[in-house]
């Protein structure tokens, strides 16, 4: 009896304790959740959000997607299962970032930014401020283009 409980029972690891740290110092940065949809700046906000409390706090890379991924609800938690289940579970977060990318940044929400981004002119009663916040705002679409297939 004592043979199998100690083979059925789990090790504390140096890997697990590290891990196990890693999960708590994030948390303790109160992640944004998501849940999907087509609102591309919530989109943006959850990548932000998180590869800025990955890069506080130093997370390992190949922690990053399985961290961030555990933060996704309702809607895109589906979609990331159907991910995992069809494709495998991603290697790293470059990869975890592309694949989030091409289900919440379709083509033509990046064509119809980079559009507007393209139209982008200030206003009359526009202050430099004003625009400037508009041309920031739009400012990381453009670039994403090339991820896609248009």
């Amino acid at each position: 009896m004592r043979e199998v409980t100690s083979i059925t029972t789990p090790s504390k690891s140096p890997g697990a304790t590290a891990e196990a740290k890693q999960w708590r110092e994030f948390k303790r940065h109160d992640p944004m959740k998501f849940y999907g949809g087509t609102d591309v700046k919530t989109t943006e906000l959850f990548l932000k959000n998180h590869e800025k409390i990955h890069s506080t706090i130093a997370t390992e890379d190949h922690m990053r997607a399985t961290i961030s991924s555990s933060m996704l609800h309702g809607e895109a938690d589906d979609w990331w299962t159907t991910i995992i289940t069809t494709r495998g579970v991603p290697r790293d977060w470059i990869d975890f970032k592309t694949q989030f990318n091409q289900k919440y940044f379709p083509p033509t929400v990046l064509r119809a930014k980079r559009n507007e981004f393209m139209a982008l002119r200030q206003g009359a009663n526009e202050s430099v401020m004003e625009y400037m916040g508009r041309f920031s705002s739009l400012l990381p679409y453009p670039w994403r283009i090339g991820r896609h297939r248009d």
